[in-house]
């Protein structure tokens, strides 16, 4: 597979406009007064009310809309160098058209459901909860099925050579059923976390059309019931279209496997 030479003393001329908003050290972070309290890295926290989740979610969603922008500009910037896409448009199962840009930070309402869920399902406190939210900050980049593998594995050594942590990363084309795509979290210096998926047109299509009418289809289902299996039967016939004109490439799979950490 084709790799960026990133031991050249001469950095990617196209990055340069984006590395002034790349990140933003800690200390210069200006989203919340002075005297709120931080952690013990830096970073701020909710403070006293850490025990009312809808205080937390507000920091929560106030911290990744603060790094948002940075973040996007970084990713923007990696997907014109390499073929990609990061605004690509898709049918939604309302039949409008949407682009994956619109969603790159979860909503408060969103992000206060998801606290509080973990909070009930996982028995956390508000705060730790909070600390659970890793797709507050979110993005999906696309690129055209021959140049896909090649596109993912060098978009992934750019944020890495840019300064961004790899936290996770899953490869799912190799699956017979269900789900495909790439899926990785990373961090900036500032410690936000933000997910980023990588997806053809196909399968993005497929996961935010037809496919996401499906899964709530089977949502609204008994679990093993006949409507349940019938809506498992449809969204695994769909994603087995979606795989047929792109082989699993198990080079894909063992470079998510070595460039991030093992969970």
């Amino acid at each position: 597979m084709k790799s960026i030479p990133w031991s050249e003393a001469k950095f990617l001329p196209w990055l340069e406009p984006y590395m002034d908003r790349r990140m933003v050290p800690p200390g210069d972070v200006k989203k919340y007064s002075e005297d709120q309290p931080r952690d013990e890295a830096g970073r701020w926290t909710a403070g006293a009310d850490s025990s009312d989740p809808s205080v937390v979610a507000a920091a929560v969603y106030a911290k990744a809309a603060a790094a948002e922008p940075a973040i996007t500009g970084s990713l923007q910037g990696i997907a014109d160098a390499t073929g990609g896409n990061l605004n690509t448009a898709f049918i939604g199962p309302d039949g409008v058209e949407h682009h994956t840009l619109e969603a790159r930070l979860k909503t408060p309402g969103s992000t206060e459901r998801k606290i509080r869920d973990d909070m009930k399902l996982k028995q956390l406190s508000a705060a730790d909860a909070g600390k659970q939210v890793f797709d507050g900050v979110r993005y999906t980049m696309t690129y055209p099925k021959p140049t896909y593998a090649d596109g993912v594995h060098t978009a992934c050594d750019v944020l890495k050579a840019a300064g961004y942590e790899p936290l996770r990363g899953r490869d799912a084309w190799g699956h017979e059923n269900g789900y495909s795509g790439v899926n990785t979290l990373w961090a900036d210096a500032t410690g936000q976390v933000f997910e980023v998926q990588f997806h053809t047109e196909e399968s993005l299509q497929f996961k935010e059309g037809v496919g996401h009418a499906f899964y709530e289809q089977q949502r609204s289902e008994d679990p093993g019931s006949p409507a349940w299996l019938a809506a498992q039967e449809k969204i695994d016939a769909g994603w087995a279209t979606v795989r047929a004109d792109l082989p699993y490439l198990d080079h894909l799979n063992d470079y998510i496997a070595t460039a991030f950490p093992k969970h």
